[in-house]
């Protein structure tokens, strides 16, 4: 169970690391750790306070994210591609939310 106050108590089912091992040597990155909650309740939870995490110093590295199918990480890599190409021709700032890519 992980908690800062009993109405935030989230029930892990599973942790575990993506990937294999490295073999050695200096240059590796951590692996994803998948961690898998009681509900979609729980997980919409870990991701909204998820913000938080990134703003302590402690945890300012840990990335958290959602599971995505195939068709939805193409779906988002696209977007991100059409953020880039918008930049390069007008120099203004980009961001992507619900409704796909907006400026600023």
């Amino acid at each position: 169970m992980i908690t800062s106050n009993s109405e935030d108590s989230v029930f892990l089912f599973d942790a575990f690391r993506l990937g294999k091992e490295p073999n050695g040597g200096s240059n590796f990155k951590p692996r994803l750790v998948k961690v898998r909650v009681a509900n979609a309740a729980q997980r919409s939870a870990i991701l909204r306070k998820a913000k938080i995490l990134k703003e302590s110093v402690k945890f300012k590295n840990v990335y958290v994210r959602p599971s995505h199918t195939a068709a939805e990480r193409t779906h988002i890599r696209g977007l991100y591609d059409i953020v880039r190409k918008k930049k390069n021709e007008t120099g203004q700032e980009y961001y992507i939310d619900r409704r796909g890519p907006v400026s600023q």
